[in-house]
Formats: structure tokens, C-alpha cells, sequence
């Protein structure tokens, strides 16, 4: 009964698995693909795959944390290896150290190379190393030691500033010494003729004392050459100092002149033809001294002539002094003076002076021989206002008056010759009186004259005044 119930059970239980492998789709052995729909496989100790071109099962395994196939390290290296390696333009990096077949090792020590064993460089060099340790030989940035001390090379000491003093024969005597690279860059030096340490310069011997001039070929006869040239820092160019090849013999820079002494006397006194190429800043000084100043490419000249007037191309030039001696005094009026005034509202008013002053035209003469022809023509504009009750202004009358007046003056003593007015428009006022004007001498200013108006009536004038003066001088 016993055997029976088991039987039962195994025959259950297998029915079971076989649901299972009916449920996930997995068959031993499996006839479809697997999907292990991104679960993974776990401890598997091997996997076997089928090599179909050769017909073989190839085994992959761990071995030591390496991966084996056929238990050989995967990916066609062997070790030891079998053949040469082709990296394919590959790097072999995070390498501990290099290892060869005569136990001679390389690895990397304080971010540079150690080597365990001799190097051998055949015919080849090291460039570009500063320092390389061999456990005796040390280049110290440059400077060889061995062990400390000089290093030999071919049984030679190499001569360095703490033994060359040693090499050197403090007593030994050079007729020359030749220092510096060979070509143009090479100097020679040596004690001339007179016992002067000199630098040679091809067969020429210049003394110490010279050195970084110009070379000399005596003191008496100075440099023979044709030409010098300066160099300019600032325009980057140079500039050529030479003589004249014709006489007179002349020092040039550049092909013009250089201003000596002999010139200030003689060169520029020839009439020579100095061209200014700029404009000349005096800065306040004077140009003195000068008989005649040529003006623009057809060189008008000014100068003065016999008399000490100023003459523009020998035409006298009219100046303040002399203009009187130009005008004949008929139709020629100097300057237009134009005098505005405004009277008072007075009851007493019965005239107004307006002066004429003659002080500007008479600046600068003094007492003539004879005296002054003075012509003054003027108009006289005279607007008539009235005081309304409400203390306004009120326009009343406006009158004109044109005047001609001739007047001879000897010491600022006035005589007038001739007076001509005309009036229009005058006004008349209530009491029937009418404006009119005169002239008078102003007996407080000798350099003036007065024209009156006469008015009668309350009333205010606003007066513009219009003259010009001419005056002839004998």
C-alpha cells in the first residue's frame, strides 16, 4: 500500500515539472531559442558552444578570475606567447613593469623610467633627458659627475668651474686671443704698437679707448668712407650720412644739407632757395630784422619803402595812421555811429543834448600843422510819445530830421562852417511850437560837439540818433 501512495506522488510531482517546462517553454534538450527576458544566468560553471565550420564544442570557463576557452586564457593570447604580438595601432596600458628574457626589468619610478640592468644605446643618444640615475653616473641638470666627482671621459677630465683653475697656466702668454663664433661674429684681440690692448679689425688695430666707435685709421686723418649709416629705432629705417661728391663739398643726411656755422653768414645770405616743407611755430618770438618776407608761388613781397611804410607787392598798405592822407573828405565816411536815448515825462524839458563824439576818429593824430576838415552826416529819428490817464504810453507824432555838417578844428578848438537840416514830419505841440535842432560845442569835453534838439511840451522822445565822421587832416 505503501509502494502504491509513492508511486502516486512521483507520478504527480512529474507531472508537475512537466507543466512547468510546458509553462516557461524550456525543453532538455532545448529545440527553440532562449529569452531570458533580461534575467540573468547564474552559477554556471561552464558553457559549451558549437564550433559548426570545424564541427567541435568549444568549452568557456573561469579559471582564476581569467576567462578560458578550452581551458586556454579567451582572445588568441597565450602564455607564455606562441608568436609576436600585433597590437593593431593598440596600447598596452596599466603595465606594472616589463620584464625580458635576460631578467633585465623596466618599470615606472617617481613618474619617470627605472631600468635594473645596464642600457646600451649602440650608436644612438639620449636627448632631451636631464637626469639619469646609473647608480655612479649622475647628469645633474646637465652637469656630469661620477660618484661625486669629475667625470672622465676617453681617460679626459671634463674641465668645469670648480677644477679650471688647475688647466690653467696663469703665466702663459697669447699674442692674440680670438673670441666668439667663427664668421662675422668673431673678434680678436691683442696689444697694439703702443702697448694698448686693442680689438683687430681685418689689418686695422683700434685702441681701447676707441672700442665701439667708428674705426679710425689715425687720429690725424679720421675714418675714410663714403657713407655712415644711423639707424632709427622709431621709424625702423636707416638714414645715410654723406659728403658731396662736387664743390662745395657739403654734409648731407639723406641727400639734404646739414646748416653749419659758415652757413648763418654766407649760405643763406647768397639768395639760396630754402624750401620749408611745414608750417613754422614761432612760440611767441619775432622774426626780425628782415628786409623783404615773399608770400605764395607767384612770391609777393612784403617790405617797406623809403618812408617806412609798410608796402604789399610796392603798394603802400593803408594803415590807421595814414588813411587821412587817402580820403578826400567828398563822399568817403570812416564808420556809422548809431546813438539811441529816451527822455524823461518833465514839464521843464525845452531841449535835449546828444553828444557827437570825434575822440575815436581823432585817436592817434596829434595837433596837425593847420588842423581838421570834419564832415559829419547824420538822421536824426524822433518818436513822440504821451502819457495816457491810465499811465500808459500813447504814440503821438514820429519826426526825421537829416543834417549835414562841416566843421574845421585847430588845438580842439571847433568853427563851424556850414550847417544843413531838413526836417519831416515835425510834430507841433499844443501850444503851436514845433521840434528843431542845432549844434554847439560841448564846453566840457573839447573832443566832442552837441546836437540839440529844441522841444517844447509835456512829452517823452524816444530818439535814434545815425551819424558818420570824415576827417581830412593838413
Amino acid at each position: 500500500m505503501s509502494s502504491f501512495l509513492t508511486n502516486i506522488r512521483l507520478n504527480n510531482l512529474e507531472r508537475k515539472v512537466d507543466g512547468i517546462i510546458d509553462d516557461i517553454g524550456i525543453t532538455n534538450p532545448m529545440v527553440t531559442n532562449l529569452d531570458a527576458n533580461n534575467h540573468a544566468i547564474n552559477n554556471v560553471s561552464s558553457l559549451s558552444f558549437k564550433d559548426t565550420q570545424n564541427n567541435l564544442n568549444q568549452v568557456l570557463t573561469i579559471k582564476n578570475n581569467e576567462l578560458n576557452l578550452n581551458n586556454n586564457p579567451y582572445g588568441n593570447l597565450q602564455n607564455p606567447l606562441g608568436e609576436n604580438l600585433d597590437l593593431n595601432h593598440n596600447n598596452i596600458i596599466n603595465v606594472n613593469q616589463l620584464k625580458f628574457n635576460d631578467q633585465d626589468v623596466i618599470f615606472s619610478q617617481d613618474g619617470g623610467i627605472t631600468f635594473t640592468s645596464t642600457i646600451s644605446l649602440g650608436n644612438n643618444d639620449i636627448n632631451g633627458v636631464n637626469t639619469a640615475h646609473m647608480s655612479t653616473l649622475n647628469l645633474n641638470n646637465g652637469n656630469l659627475t661620477w660618484n661625486g666627482t669629475n667625470l672622465f671621459i676617453n681617460n679626459e677630465n671634463i674641465i668645469t668651474n670648480e677644477n679650471i683653475n688647475s688647466y690653467i697656466d696663469t703665466e702663459a702668454e697669447f699674442q692674440k686671443i680670438t673670441i666668439g663664433i667663427t664668421g662675422a661674429q668673431q673678434y680678436t684681440l691683442g696689444i697694439n704698437s703702443t702697448d694698448d690692448l686693442a680689438l683687430y679689425t681685418g689689418n686695422s688695430v683700434l685702441n681701447a679707448s676707441k672700442v665701439g666707435q667708428i674705426v679710425y685709421n689715425s687720429d690725424e686723418n679720421g675714418i675714410s668712407t663714403s657713407i655712415i649709416n644711423f639707424f632709427d629705432s622709431q621709424d625702423s629705417a636707416n638714414h645715410h650720412l654723406k659728403l658731396t661728391d662736387t664743390t662745395p663739398y657739403r654734409l648731407q643726411i639723406d641727400d639734404k644739407n646739414i646748416v653749419i656755422q659758415d652757413d648763418l653768414d654766407n649760405y643763406f645770405s647768397k639768395n639760396e632757395d630754402i624750401q620749408l616743407q611745414h608750417d613754422m611755430y614761432l612760440n611767441f618770438h619775432n622774426i626780425a630784422d628782415i628786409n623783404e618776407l615773399g608770400i605764395g608761388v607767384a612770391n609777393k613781397v612784403i617790405a617797406l619803402d623809403a618812408y617806412s611804410d609798410l608796402t604789399f607787392d610796392n603798394n603802400k598798405v593803408i594803415t590807421s595812421a595814414n588813411i587821412a592822407s587817402y580820403i578826400d573828405g567828398s563822399n568817403i565816411f570812416q564808420q556809422v555811429y548809431r546813438n539811441s536815448y529816451l527822455t524823461d515825462f518833465n514839464p521843464s524839458y525845452t531841449f535835449y543834448n546828444m553828444p557827437i563824439n570825434l575822440a575815436p576818429e581823432l585817436q592817434g593824430i596829434t595837433t596837425p600843422t593847420l588842423g581838421y576838415s570834419i564832415f559829419i552826416k547824420g538822421h536824426l529819428n524822433v518818436m513822440v510819445l504821451g502819457r495816457l490817464p491810465n499811465g500808459s504810453d500813447d504814440i503821438k507824432g514820429n519826426e526825421v530830421f537829416d543834417y549835414e555838417l562841416l566843421i574845421f578844428g585847430s588845438v580842439r578848438t571847433w568853427t563851424f562852417y556850414s550847417v544843413s537840416e531838413e526836417g519831416h514830419n515835425i510834430y507841433q505841440h499844443d501850444g503851436g511850437g514845433e521840434d528843431a535842432i542845432s549844434f554847439l560845442v560841448d564846453a566840457n569835453n573839447d573832443n566832442q560837439i552837441l546836437l540839440k534838439l529844441n522841444f517844447d511840451g509835456i512829452s517823452q522822445l524816444k530818439i535814434l540818433n545815425s551819424y558818420s565822421i570824415t576827417v581830412n587832416s593838413f
